[in-house]
């Protein structure tokens, strides 16, 4: 039985977990609730054994418009502390999405601005339709790109970062692939197509163990001093190489066996 959340819905299919913001009258907008859900709905992702992707998507034609303007409003009769505990609640959400052992694929059919173009940061892998626009606009509403500022730039680098978060202007899909943000692009009619394509791919041709220590890499090698990193990598390519996955591939191609995952 899949799980009810209050503002997303959750559908197990073969393999992969489907998250969807369900705030379509909002604009999928980020408020306190949904990005509990959220939280929520990503450990119960990563607790299933029988899910392998994870995806992140959206009901209605945004998918999301970032923080919700009418709740940051209420928040201003709050003090300091309440306004920390707030950005450390979004904060904690980007950094649960990025540390992940599963792989995330965020697939973007509408609009994501803000705190919503942020989940695109986090995301291992973005999906997004041809006519989708992708801003990072908090300067133009008195706000700073605080929360996934960190994420942002190891995505995209510091001068594009600077760029996005300076200007505030929307970028299509085809400059957030140049940039590194967006990772495949497909016709808007042609969305689901390209995801069951590329979800196919990840979990038919990969090890799930293999991409979960290339993300551990990726997470953590760079913020390591050069030789720390390197050590770090071989004990963990040594790790993989005795794993039971990599046992069974290396049969299966000596033996001349075709196998999947």
């Amino acid at each position: 039985m899949n799980p009810v959340y209050e503002t997303l819905a959750y559908q197990r299919l073969t393999r992969r977990a489907v998250l969807t913001l369900a705030r379509p009258e909002k604009r999928n907008a980020l408020d306190y609730i949904l990005i509990r859900d959220l939280k929520a709905a990503l450990t119960q992702a990563e607790r299933d054994e029988e899910v392998k992707i994870i995806v992140l998507r959206a009901e209605g034609p945004v998918f999301c418009a970032g923080l919700d303007l009418a709740y940051l409003h209420r928040l201003q009769a709050y003090d300091f502390d309440a306004q920390l505990q707030d950005t450390n609640h979004l904060i904690e959400l980007y950094e649960q999405l990025f540390k992940m052992r599963k792989v995330v694929v965020a697939v973007v059919e509408g609009n994501a601005y803000g705190a919503g173009a942020g989940l695109l940061a986090v995301s291992d892998l973005v999906l997004c339709a041809e006519t989708v626009q992708i801003a990072f606009n908090e300067v133009r509403f008195g706000q700073i790109p605080a929360p996934m500022l960190a994420f942002v730039t190891r995505k995209v680098g510091n001068g594009a970062a600077r760029r996005l978060f300076l200007t505030g202007e929307a970028i299509g899909p085809e400059e957030g692939q140049r940039m590194g943000l967006v990772s495949r692009i497909a016709p808007a009619d042609g969305i689901e197509d390209a995801l069951d394509t590329l979800c196919s791919e990840l979990i038919l041709q990969n090890s799930s163990g293999a991409m979960e220590l290339t993300k551990r890499l990726l997470a953590d090698v760079q913020d390591l001093p050069l030789l720390e990193g390197l050590l770090f990598s071989a004990r963990l390519n040594a790790h993989a190489r005795l794993s039971a996955e990599a046992r069974f591939a290396q049969d299966c191609f000596l033996n001349g066996e075709d196998f999947s995952w």
